[in-house]
């Protein structure tokens, strides 16, 4: 069997989206609980027969086996889990999680294991996903995390103010009562660490 020869990596991650390549192929950034923001090719998955196609749309979660190639993986099989499926059919947080994951994949420079930075991702969308938010929690959820996400990534310095809010290990609704200054703060850091960072 040719995969016998290669190591296949198998891992869980999110699918953030991709740019076709040649007649049915195409290159896929995905953030992967193992091997942290990586790139995959899949072989043929424009083809409406394809194996791949269903668990490789943008946004997915899905289980996926890798082997690794000189520039970048190759993707042999995926299996799209039912995690956050329910989640995805909401417009507002389909945009919500689409703008996470364009900081993500532009501040995520080459590939590294991330794993705390990928389940605090994950745990703040099981939030969502099992309750039901109003949309100043909602807001409130996506301040704390972009945060979160550039605090972990070393573009925020230590705020004392601002990083008692945003330290906390559990995920729960009681987190995402913060107050309107404190919010504002934290948008002011997220921008100015981003503008810094010519991001």
């Amino acid at each position: 069997c040719f995969l016998s020869m290669y190591t296949v990596y198998t891992t869980e991650g999110w699918v953030l989206g991709g740019i076709n390549v040649g007649e049915n192929n195409r290159y896929i950034d995905l953030f992967t609980q193992d091997l942290g923001l990586i790139r995959g090719v899949a072989q043929g998955v424009r083809k409406l027969e394809s194996k791949l196609r269903y668990g490789l749309q943008d946004l997915s979660y899905s289980k996926l086996s890798l082997v690794k190639g000189r520039e970048v993986w190759r993707i042999v099989n995926v299996e799209k889990m039912v995690n956050f499926e329910e989640l995805l059919s909401d417009a507002d947080i389909v945009q919500l999680i689409s703008r996470i994951f364009l900081l993500v994949r532009r501040l995520i420079k080459g590939e590294e294991k991330d794993a705390t930075l990928f389940d605090d991702l994950n745990l703040a969308l099981v939030l969502v996903d099992r309750n039901d938010l109003t949309g100043e929690e909602l807001k409130n959820l996506e301040t704390i995390l972009v945060y979160r996400i550039l605090e972990k990534l070393g573009y925020i310095p230590e705020n004392k103010q601002l990083s008692g809010t945003s330290t906390f290990i559990v995920w729960t609704a009681e987190v995402l009562k913060i107050s309107d200054q404190i919010r504002l703060g934290m948008i002011r850091q997220i921008n100015d660490s981003l503008m810094h960072s010519h991001m």
